[in-house]
């Protein structure tokens, strides 16, 4: 399950540079954000009100754990045309169907908004955060992950 937990504090070996955004995201990339130290994914996809999934898709080099992100690298939050800005951030006892109830969204918006999100919803954890679009975001082309990113459970 892919989480976003470990602190930037926690990283042994933080760049002082800036790394910059990868050439796919440069031309495409519709918003950016530059860690500060003590972020964490999670954190930053609550405020910057960004599904945990398109972070992960936008920044391939992010690892799992979202242990290597250091203060002042520069993050893609969104591809043009391609970013879910209305956010449910996941507490503990939440499940697909409530989410999608109380938010009003259809299922199959919710699950096509949320590829990473299995169907027995056995995989969302607590301060994940999900897209909460009531219509379809169309993050790639083909529904893929593609190759090399790290999309959260999503076949590659």
């Amino acid at each position: 399950m892919f989480k976003f937990a470990v602190l930037l504090s926690a990283v042994a070996c933080a760049s002082a540079m800036s790394l910059p955004l990868d050439t796919r995201q440069a031309d495409t990339c519709a918003r950016t954000y530059t860690v500060v130290s003590g972020d964490n994914c999670n954190a930053i996809s609550a405020v910057q009100k960004v599904p945990t999934y398109q972070l992960a898709l936008n920044n391939p080099r992010i690892n799992a754990n979202c242990s290597n992100i250091y203060a002042g690298q520069v993050l893609c939050l969104a591809q043009t045309g391609k970013d879910c800005r209305v956010t449910h951030v996941v507490k503990a006892g939440d499940g697909c169907w409530s989410i999608f109830t109380n938010l009003d969204i259809p299922e199959a918006t919710f699950y096509a908004n949320n590829p990473s999100v299995k169907a027995d919803c056995s995989n969302i954890y607590p301060d994940q955060v999900l897209c909460a679009a009531k219509s379809v975001i169309n993050y790639s082309e083909d529904g893929d992950c593609p190759p090399g990113a790290n999309c959260f459970n999503k076949k590659q």
